[in-house]
């Protein structure tokens, strides 16, 4: 007699079953899209190198400890790919929603009347970032940094011809999962301003809008969401209205997507995934081939994603297309892959023209790592 469904047996193999698949689910890479979460935040600026010999902060508030500056995010700020985070000297952090999250620092080069920072003994500059929970790392430390404010001396005196202290973005940090570029702002003090406070030269790009930055903080005497313009030469520190004032380096964290990309083995089997290019398309109709490889020409692309290779410089033009192959079709696909269609096609075309099986096989190396990495497509 065969047990039904409701059988004690079949309900613990189904309940196994279950457990199985959930564990796989839990086991199997995550391809969603990645995530940096930034909880602190530290800057030293001071004179001497290589390494900063004293730290200054502007303000009292700036910093709870005289040698720090240290900026604590408490569960952290997480930046999804394209979404930024501006930071600044003294202000009040808020969100896209205008939500208050508090903290402040200084990013500036410059060592205000404590220091001489000049062209020829600029201030140096640290920046030590902790993201994912890693604790705090130094990922910029120089000093020559981006000319921030041309390493001005700010005088005594105050409001003075010196407040012009701006500059573009500059990125001086570029890592797989995002970037960090530094600038200055000052749109505090609009009658030093080239061009009026809504211009770039008083700060780099608008914080909302279109490039904008999903958090910030801002230099103003009032929170909320910072719009350039803030004020006139007549009273060049009044706020604009629900608006915030840059006076500060300020730094620019970007989280970059993953470099993504998939195997030959995808692509042979996944023909309907190929965009651009036909499965029964010639290999010379996409790469140039030597004449003394040109029987591998004749291969169709999807046979090429099968070459197994072999000895001389044969063997390793095999090996190159068929990562080549697969590099083309990862190029196109929308996808992040690391290369361009055209890049790629450059220097395949480049690496088999020498006729090198060392140079062949490296190039191959190369994208063959660029096929390994995390495949987004089903």
């Amino acid at each position: 007699m065969t047990p039904s469904v409701d059988h004690p047996k079949y309900k613990f193999f189904l309940r196994l079953i279950g457990s199985l698949f959930a564990l796989a689910l839990l086991a199997a890479p995550s391809l969603g899209v990645a995530q940096i979460t930034i909880t602190q935040v530290k800057v030293l600026v001071g004179g001497g190198t290589p390494a900063v010999a004293q730290d200054f902060c502007d303000t009292t508030t700036t910093c709870t400890n005289p040698n720090d500056q240290i900026w604590n995010l408490g569960g952290g700020v997480t930046l999804n790919p394209g979404q930024t985070l501006i930071l600044t000297q003294t202000g009040v952090m808020v969100d896209a929603a205008g939500n208050v999250l508090g903290g402040n620092f200084d990013t500036s080069d410059r060592g205000r009347q404590l220091t001489a920072c000049t062209t020829g003994n600029p201030c140096n500059v640290q920046v030590l970032l902790n993201i994912n929970g890693g604790g705090l790392t130094s990922v910029y430390n120089s000093a020559a940094p981006v000319a921030l404010n041309n390493f001005n001396i700010e005088p005594t005196a105050s409001p003075s011809p010196s407040h012009n202290e701006t500059a573009g973005w500059g990125t001086v940090v570029t890592t797989s999962t995002y970037t960090l570029g530094l600038g200055y702002a000052d749109n505090e003090h609009t009658d030093q301003c080239p061009g009026g406070p809504a211009t770039p030269a008083c700060f780099p790009q608008s914080v909302f809008g279109t490039g904008g930055a999903t958090f910030f903080i801002g230099a103003g005497l009032s929170p909320g969401p910072s719009r350039e313009a803030c004020g006139d030469a007549t009273h060049p520190l009044a706020p604009a209205p629900g608006g915030g004032c840059y006076d500060a380096g300020a730094m620019l964290i970007t989280a970059l997507a993953p470099a993504q990309g998939c195997t030959p083995g995808f692509w042979k089997n996944h023909t309907d995934e190929w965009v651009g290019f036909s499965p029964n398309q010639l290999v010379s109709s996409v790469f140039t081939i030597p004449g003394s490889l040109s029987s591998l020409g004749q291969a169709t692309l999807l046979q090429a994603l099968s070459f197994q290779g072999g000895s001389g410089v044969n063997g390793a033009a095999q090996i190159l297309l068929r990562a080549a192959v697969s590099a083309l079709l990862n190029s196109t696909a929308n996808i992040g892959y690391p290369l361009t269609t055209a890049q790629v096609i450059n220097q395949v075309n480049a690496a088999l023209a020498t006729l090198d099986r060392a140079t062949i096989l490296a190039l191959a190396t190369t994208l063959d790592t660029d096929n390994n990495l995390v495949c987004p497509l089903n």
